[in-house]
């Protein structure tokens, strides 16, 4: 079920923020607004429709059972206050997808962003790589990826927050285009940002079964070789720090992996308010963790 704006001009990849209010029943369907905000484009030159681009994600997303998404594309400080202002539905989820190398929010869309957080489960997941999770690159970058590998991991990512009561998912691109999610992630934990530009190696490993089997099963080596396709994430911050209402937030590293060759400092690629578990997955790893049993979901072994 779609209701989409659209707003041109625009260019293309990636912020990815995801808020949930607390007392939703999920048994109904899952509200889900999908905030575009890309000034920039995958490829020089290329003239492809941006807010397609990233309609291709929440496209995914809407289309499975229990999923409502809505769908917009804007890049003008002030609209997502003006949006939250003015709108009648009552979102179980926003994700905030935007790689932008300009301010795209001002003070009052941070005060919306702040008042949501408030009033949701506070859960929080930072993704340096989601805003690249559709490239045009070769068919490796593009969405869903090998096996659905990014389709699946999205899945995983939303259940995640969901399972973990409401919260936000940020996520960005590197260095040069983290201007908008820095604004968001300084504005809910002041002093905090994304940093720098990733090189994957295949020296790392996925922290727990989160990302992994969550809901879909995903092989390891197949979200590698997407980054390897893309090869400059954002690395995500890890550790803890203050809330802007005063209160303590700890993020886990849920995938770390060094830098190329390998062998230095292992650095986060996706980091999350939910503690992970003790299993460790080479990041090359061809074996997709069993997703649980009560989990009504496709078991299937993806294919080589």
């Amino acid at each position: 079920m779609w209701r989409r704006m659209i707003v041109k001009p625009v260019m293309a990849l990636a912020l990815g923020v995801a808020l949930i209010l607390p007392g939703t029943a999920w048994a109904q369907e899952f509200s889900v607004l999908w905030w575009s905000a890309f000034l920039w484009r995958a490829v020089p030159g290329d003239e492809s429709d941006i807010g397609a681009n990233r309609r291709v994600l929440a496209d995914h997303l809407d289309g499975l059972p229990g999923y409502d998404v809505t769908f917009y594309h804007k890049t003008d400080p002030g609209d997502f206050a003006a949006h939250m202002r003015t709108t009648a539905r009552r979102y179980d989820l926003i994700v905030v997808d935007s790689a932008i190398s300009r301010p795209v929010f001002n003070a009052a869309d941070l005060e919306a962003f702040r008042a949501y957080y408030a009033a949701s489960g506070r859960a929080l997941m930072l993704d340096g790589s989601l805003t690249i999770r559709n490239g045009l690159q070769d068919a490796r970058s593009r969405f869903p990826g090998d096996n659905g590998a990014l389709a699946g991991l999205l899945v995983n990512q939303v259940e995640a927050l969901r399972k973990a009561g409401g919260g936000l998912l940020i996520g960005t691109d590197h260095e040069r285009f983290q201007v908008g999610a820095d604004q968001l992630l300084d504005a809910l934990l002041p002093g905090v940002q994304f940093n720098g530009t990733t090189n994957p190696s295949r020296d790392g490993a996925f922290n727990g079964k989160t990302l992994l089997s969550g809901k879909e099963r995903v092989r390891p080596v197949d979200i590698l070789r997407h980054w390897e396709s893309i090869p400059d994430q954002a690395e995500a911050p890890v550790g803890r720090f203050r809330d802007f209402l005063g209160n303590e937030v700890e993020l886990y590293s849920l995938v770390d992996v060094s830098d190329k060759p390998g062998g230095t400092r292992k650095r986060s690629y996706i980091s999350f308010t939910g503690k992970p578990g003790f299993e460790r997955y080479d990041v090359d790893s061809q074996e997709a963790p069993e997703v649980p049993d009560y989990m009504p979901t496709r078991k299937s072994v993806p294919s080589e």
